[in-house]
């Protein structure tokens, strides 16, 4: 089968087909990712210059933010002078023995220290339980004991 030789037609065809492929796969690799990065970089700018406007607005309030916090602690405090004055140590007892003989409260414990500590023997020997080697002679007495029992 022979190949016809290609008329002027034919190269003119070739040419605009070739150059059509080349339009849309221009389009659809380099145009389209990069409008889409450009609408999202866009976004990103929109979100990024909304976030620092509201900072910008919470900056210029930070003062009067600095004074309302200054006027409620104070408030706060003249509040709670009424509620919570500092008590005496006999103040203190009797308030703490009242409440332990209205609610029924027995103390754990009248001293105040340091926690005690216990050991954690079981603890670390159960930790040191899978790294034995061979089982221990006590233990093999044991097997061969449940051994002849089931005989």
């Amino acid at each position: 089968m022979e190949i016809a030789p290609m008329t002027r037609r034919d190269k003119i065809l070739l040419y605009v087909v070739l150059m059509l492929a080349f339009v849309v796969l221009f389009v659809r690799f380099l145009l389209i990712p990069g409008i889409e990065n450009h609408q999202q970089a866009d976004a990103d700018l929109r979100e990024a210059q909304d976030a620092q406007t509201s900072m910008q607005d919470a900056i210029m309030l930070a003062g009067t933010y600095a004074a309302e916090k200054n006027n409620n602690w104070g408030e706060l405090q003249t509040a709670n002078a009424s509620y919570y004055s500092l008590l005496s140590s006999d103040e203190l007892d009797t308030l703490v023995t009242s409440l332990e003989l209205n609610h029924n409260l027995q103390p754990d414990s009248l001293t105040i220290g340091e926690p005690v500590t216990q050991s954690l023997t079981y603890y670390t020997a159960s930790e040191n339980a899978g790294q034995s080697a061979a089982p221990s002679a006590a233990a093999s007495a044991f097997a061969g004991d449940d051994d002849t029992h089931h005989r």
